[in-house]
């Protein structure tokens, strides 16, 4: 059970609730207490499974990595299944959880990127040999993204085990399947030619987004998520302590 209650979703704003029905986990719910950074930190983790240059199968290693370094098992048990459909094997996930970086389970660009992150992780500088051998094997963009999934899923484990956020477990691709949701339905909005915010602005939409934005059309209509509430306590008077951890994250960082 989680140490502080979780926001009843009637008391939230209308989009928040309907940002929360799609990512529909726990994390997100416990992190919307800080009703003005939730949006931004659901969006952010949406573009992680949908815009990112690095391999799917490389994310899914990184987070796995994450995980286990962090002790975060809110975040491992998450990305177990989606990590399975991107193509990590039972034995990469076994040697991750003994924490055995060797070329006997990863092929070169994944060991390089898994040291890279292992060394992130570990502290504030990175050694020569392990980022030069990460940039033969990845885009200055990659690393730069592989640098900040790093610190994403950090922060997010960090809420996950300080207010022990009750576990959401990932099936098949829910997770994957719920950030393909967020990023396209932002694209959706503005793909359509509808306002965008103040100024009724038609942002440019990278032919990336417009296909996840297509693909998941599709898919056709949502069904309505059922409410959580009847598990959930009465609404909390702790939101700060949720925005702590936030400052806290960008502090040692």
């Amino acid at each position: 059970m989680a140490r502080i209650p979780y926001p009843e979703t009637e008391h939230l704003p209308h989009e928040l609730r309907d940002l929360l029905r799609q990512a529909n986990l726990n994390i997100f719910l416990m992190w919307a207490h800080s009703v003005n950074t939730v949006g931004i930190v659901a969006q952010l983790g949406a573009a992680q499974f949908a815009k990112l240059e690095l391999p799917r199968s490389i994310r899914g290693l990184v987070t796995l990595l994450g995980g286990r370094a962090n002790s975060a098992n809110y975040e491992w048990v998450q990305h177990v299944a989606p990590s399975k459909a991107a193509g990590v094997t039972d034995e990469q996930r076994a040697a991750l959880e003994r924490h055995e970086l060797t070329d006997a389970y990863f092929n070169p660009q994944e060991l390089a990127a898994l040291q890279l992150a292992a060394a992130v992780q570990a502290g504030p500088q990175v050694p020569d040999a392990i980022f030069d051998s990460a940039r033969n094997h990845l885009s200055d963009r990659q690393l730069v993204e592989l640098v900040g999934l790093v610190g994403y899923y950090w922060m997010l484990g960090r809420v996950a085990t300080v207010f022990q956020v009750d576990l959401d477990v990932a099936q098949r691709t829910e997770v994957y399947d719920a950030g393909l949701k967020l990023a396209a339905h932002k694209v959706g909005v503005t793909a359509a030619g509808k306002s965008a915010g103040r100024g009724s602005e038609n942002r440019v939409v990278s032919r990336e987004s417009r296909e996840t934005y297509e693909l998941m059309a599709q898919s056709g209509s949502e069904q309505e998520e059922e409410e959580r509430a009847t598990r959930r306590p009465k609404k909390s008077d702790f939101p700060h302590l949720t925005e702590v951890l936030i400052l806290l994250y960008y502090c040692v960082h």
